[in-house]
């Protein structure tokens, strides 16, 4: 009892509401009373008058169990409190005590008033109508016992003929004793209340709901209002309610090279939040977001979608939820905010968050590069910090140190108080690929820092922990000797073989706080390591899935599905049959449960077979020592990524390179040496020559390896054909497109994204966008040296260097159709292979006419130097 005697500030509270003073104590110490008070009033308990308030502590913290054994008492036993309307060493107090347990909110106990024998038997008589009702509740971080008034309901079985209550007169004790003085007073303002309306005090009901609200003490039961709420209105200031919906929101980031590398998407993000201006009340917090994609806008990237919600379903889940899974919102958090506290505390009454499954789909590029950015972002801003004190970046390695300064000493931080923290489990699918290999083309565009973060990635030079950033690339580094020459084909094959991961299931168990306080840092540490218990639970889960073992997570996760299929689909067709008294929904189901244990048995071990297969031939790629050749591999369309795949067009595509395998190795002792020879003469034979045998022996042992890959990949996926319960998602938007020779950003365009990304597919390819028209059956596209006009099928019909134009002029000319249409002639300053010093662009509209022949004009000058490139 060591805290603050009003119980400001203390862990556990009893507040005396009543007209009655009420004695309390720790229960299971007055068989034992403490010797330290010599007057032996120890065990009276504490004496709490009315409309009082005192902090309860434990007497005894650590007793022993009264019962066998003399065992520790448990926390429930030992939050049990003893009280009563007398000093509990009494008569009246041992009539009168009840016992109830601090460890459970809402318990409750009753007083009864009428067994005082201190009081009169007419006093007696008069208080058989009242009891005294105590309520366990929170008050913030607080848990108190609160005790209030309230009018004994009549019973059914109550007896009608006792007027009047059994027993003897008033106890024998001094007219002065201050305790029967206090009790006194306590029954004569109760009778006075009765007389003056029997309905005064509350049922029990009403009491009850009083008790858990928590209205000021000295005021009178009598004044509450109809909805049991102490608080007049006037002092819950204006209430404020606001309600924000929006359609979504599209964050593009953009690096320093620059160029787009991801796109993040929220998509119906809903709040609602209500509170008063004096904070006397609850407040409340409803946010819901319904959709969060982030694409990967890398070129060459294997996932184009990187993290959305996990939308893969069992197939007898799938009818029954496809519904409710679409509207179902991917996160949804409630706050319940209690009244501000005196104490400072920020109370929160209940929080709970509804995270739902996720996806997530990397590559080791893509987060290298996210790193970077995040990482380039902190330098600009620290590097602003300096020259203007009006834009600051935290350092945040210095701000990691101090929260978890922090979270060890509890101390400079906003302390919460929890009710109920509920976080629901949640799971995330997980698959990782590597990097794929840019293209010269697309290199030159991504730029020399972007692009040699790619052949480091692919290459297998990842460093961990290096310095500020957690994955770190080699950039530059080159085998100079046969021995770092096999160490990093060793290193290769290893971060390939871990970076190969195919729908590892990650599943977080939930959290549940309550009644708890923390600063914020500290619930942080309490999460990240809930998280990462969590973790490392799953780490079983992350090596099975892993390709290089051929996926027995997922081999074993089908034929499971399969086996399920194939006991419970026959008892639904039985129970339908039942029902509908035919017979043919039985056999039906008979027959899907048998194509489903087939068809998640051959397609499982084909997939297991593909992986490993797969698995091998990117190894023995690097074995052969051929970059150029391992790349080409990488490049190539995989047949996972195909759509509609059945047998016959894996077996075709296998075919194709298993001979594409030996032609590959044939020709490779040709080429190989000649390659060698142009760029360092005899020594670049002599390592062409060896490269060539290496390959001729390791090339075609690969042609054999993919064509099982994409027979296996065939086989799986006309298994899976007609029954694919997963949806596709693809990108919210084309990548953005940059403009002119100084990249620069620009407001989205779709149609500039399209045109940007039809050209790297053309002869244009490699050469930076400057802008486009549209003339309905032909396109216009406008690279920084050259001009590119598409036909209807994407078919080139003319290029042009711009530094060949001598000038341009728009004309009204008739169409080959016989209508009148507009003609751009362009004058050549020499003439082409064909002779021809004049081209001739047809269109339909004057206006796109003018807007070619202006565009075209602006690219001239550009190429010349006399046009900015804000003036496109």
């Amino acid at each position: 009892e060591e805290e603050d005697e009003r119980g400001d500030g203390c862990l556990f509270r009893v507040d005396n509401c009543s007209l009655f003073p009420v004695w309390v104590s720790q229960d299971g110490i007055l068989a034992n009373p403490s010797q330290r008070d010599p007057h032996g009033d120890a065990s009276c308990g504490d004496h709490l008058p009315p409309n009082q308030r005192i902090a309860f502590a434990l007497d005894v913290p650590f007793r022993q169990g009264k019962y066998s054994h003399r065992k520790a008492a448990t926390l429930e036993e030992l939050l049990r409190v003893r009280i009563g309307l007398g000093p509990l060493h009494s008569r009246s107090g041992i009539e009168s005590t009840r016992v109830v347990s601090l460890s459970h909110i809402g318990s409750t106990v009753r007083l009864n008033p009428s067994k005082l024998q201190i009081l009169h038997q007419a006093n007696r008589a008069a208080l058989q109508q009242v009891r005294i009702i105590g309520v366990v509740t929170n008050d913030g971080p607080t848990r108190v016992l609160r005790l209030v008034m309230m009018k004994k309901e009549d019973s059914l079985f109550s007896n009608p003929f006792a007027d009047e209550p059994v027993g003897s007169g008033p106890q024998a004790r001094s007219e002065h004793d201050p305790d029967r003085l206090a009790i006194d007073r306590g029954a004569e303002s109760s009778i006075a209340i009765l007389e003056k309306d029997p309905n005064s005090f509350p049922t029990q009901e009403e009491a009850s709901r009083m008790a858990m609200n928590a209205f000021k003490l000295g005021t009178a039961n009598n004044e509450t209002e109809s909805d049991g709420s102490r608080r007049d209105q006037k002092d819950r200031g204006t209430i404020i309610s606001l309600r924000m919906a929006f359609s979504g929101f599209l964050f593009s980031l953009v690096d320093s090279s620059p160029g787009e590398i991801a796109v993040i998407t929220l998509k119906n993000l809903n709040a609602l939040a209500s509170w008063n201006t004096n904070r006397t009340c609850d407040s409340t917090i409803y946010i819901t977001v319904a959709h969060f994609q982030v694409d990967n806008m890398l070129p060459n990237s294997p996932y184009p979608v990187a993290i959305s919600p996990d939308l893969q379903m069992r197939e007898d889940e799938e009818s029954q939820s496809a519904e409710d899974t679409s509207q179902a919102p991917l996160l949804v958090i409630g706050l319940n905010f209690g009244p501000r506290h005196k104490s400072g505390i920020v109370i929160l009454k209940s929080v709970t968050v509804a995270p739902r499954n996720l996806a997530i789909r990397v590559d080791l590029a893509f987060l290298v590069r996210i790193q970077k950015y995040v990482m380039d972002m902190q330098r600009h801003f620290t590097n602003e910090s300096r020259k203007t004190s009006q834009l600051t970046m935290p350092d945040l390695g210095k701000r990691e140190g101090m929260l978890l300064a922090a979270a060890l000493s509890g101390t400079n931080s906003q302390r919460l108080y929890f009710g109920g923290l509920t976080i629901l489990p949640c799971s995330i699918k997980l698959s990782v690929a590597p990097a794929k290999a840019l293209s010269p083309t697309q290199a030159a565009l991504e730029g020399e820092e972007n692009a040699a973060i790619h052949r480091a990635v692919r290459k297998g030079d990842v460093k961990l922990g290096d310095s500020d950033a957690l994955l770190g690339v080699k950039i530059g580094h080159r085998n100079a000797t046969p021995q770092a020459v096999m160490r990093g084909v060793v290193k290769s094959i290893v971060v390939d073989s871990l970076l190969r991961l195919d729908g590892a299931s990650l599943s977080f168990a939930g959290v549940s706080l309550q009644n708890h306080v923390a600063t914020a840092p500290q619930l942080g540490s309490i999460l990240t390591a809930h998280y990462l218990s969590s973790l490392r639970q799953n780490v079983p889960a992350l090596l099975g899935s892993m390709s290089a073992l051929g996926n027995p997570v997922g081999l074993v996760r089908g034929l499971g599905d399969g086996v399920s299929d194939f006991v419970l689909e026959p008892v639904k067709g039985f129970q339908k049959s039942v029902q509908e008294m035919d017979a043919s929904h039985l056999v039906d189901g008979v027959a899907r449960g048998t194509i489903s244990l087939a068809r998640h048995t051959v397609g499982g071990f084909a997939d297991s077979a593909a992986a490993l297969a797969e698995t091998f031939s990117k190894n023995m790629a690097v074995l052969t020592l051929d970059r150029r050749y391992a790349q080409k591999r990488d490049r190539k369309e995989n047949l996972r990524e195909v759509e509609d795949i059945n047998v016959a067009l894996g077996f075709g595509s296998g075919v194709q390179k298993l001979a594409h395998g030996f032609v590959e190795g044939v020709t490779g002792v040709v080429k190989a040496p000649m390659r060698g020879a142009e760029k360092r003469g005899f020594e670049g034979f002599a390592k062409g020559l060896g490269k060539g045998l290496l390959g001729l022996l390791v090339k075609p042992i690969i042609g054999i390896s993919d064509g099982i890959t994409d027979v296996m990949i065939g086989v799986k996926g006309a298994m899976d054909h007609g029954s694919s319960n997963v949806a596709t998602l693809a990108q919210v938007r084309p990548r953005r497109a940059l403009y002119g020779r100084e990249r620069a950003i620009r407001p989205y365009s779709t149609a500039d994204a399209a045109a940007s990304a039809l050209m790297t597919s053309t002869r244009l390819a490699g050469e930076l966008y400057m802008s486009h028209v549209d003339m309905g059956d032909q396109i216009a596209i406008f690279g920084a040296r050259r001009l590119l006009m598409l036909g209807p099928h994407a078919q080139e019909l003319l290029v042009l260097k711009y530094k060949h134009i001598e000038s341009v002029e728009t004309r009204a000319i008739t169409l080959a159709d016989g209508a009148p249409g507009w003609g751009i002639i362009i004058i050549l300053n020499r003439p082409r292979r064909n002779g021809s010093e004049v081209e001739v662009i047809n269109c339909k509209e004057e206006s796109q006419a003018e807007e070619m022949c202006s565009k075209l004009e602006s690219c001239m000058r550009s190429v010349s130097g006399d046009l900015e490139i804000h003036e496109f």
